[in-house]
């Protein structure tokens, strides 16, 4: 399997972004927490999306038996959610882990509904596609299309997976 470094870098970026509201209620438990929960609930988007985190940080906290520095990343993270150094830590941590863990890197894209990369050019009746030029990156499933139809006419198309 391919290792893409941009797809790791935006997964990894994405997981903070998703977490950090959160992470210290992930992290800690305790009357306190619960109440100041509800009300980062309210302000950041609802339940669905804390159900989402929740689920998010069941999958991180697998991974921490076997990255340490993982860990610490989103302990000091949960400290302090609004500090950028902390994120950007987490998030190099993240991609260090996802880059030496294919199948992590893809339950996650999966988890966020990546995996899948579709591009299709379209042209009907009395059709006609010229100069058209699809590139595509992705590990999962990837397809270009160009199709045409009845009184079709394809020139000129250019198809790259990357």
């Amino acid at each position: 399997m391919d290792i893409n470094l941009n797809e790791i870098a935006q997964t990894s970026t994405a997981i903070v972004a998703t977490l950090t509201p959160f992470l210290p209620f992930l992290v800690e438990t305790g009357k306190e927490s619960i109440k100041k929960l509800s009300e980062v609930i309210a302000e950041k988007g609802g339940e669905v999306v804390f159900e989402k985190a929740k689920s998010l940080w069941s999958k991180v906290t697998s991974w921490f038996a076997s990255a340490p520095k993982l860990e610490t990343a989103a302990k000091s993270l949960a400290s302090d959610p609004d500090d950028e150094d902390f994120q950007h830590k987490l998030a190099k941590e993240l991609g260090i882990y996802l880059q030496h863990h294919p199948d992590s890197l893809q339950d996650i894209l999966k988890f966020f509904g990546g995996g899948e990369s579709i591009q299709h050019v379209i042209a009907d009746k009395g059709s006609f596609v010229e100069n058209v030029k699809q590139s595509i990156t992705g590990q999962g499933n990837v397809s270009q299309i160009v199709s045409a139809s009845d009184k079709s006419t394809i020139k000129g198309v250019t198809q790259i997976k990357n």
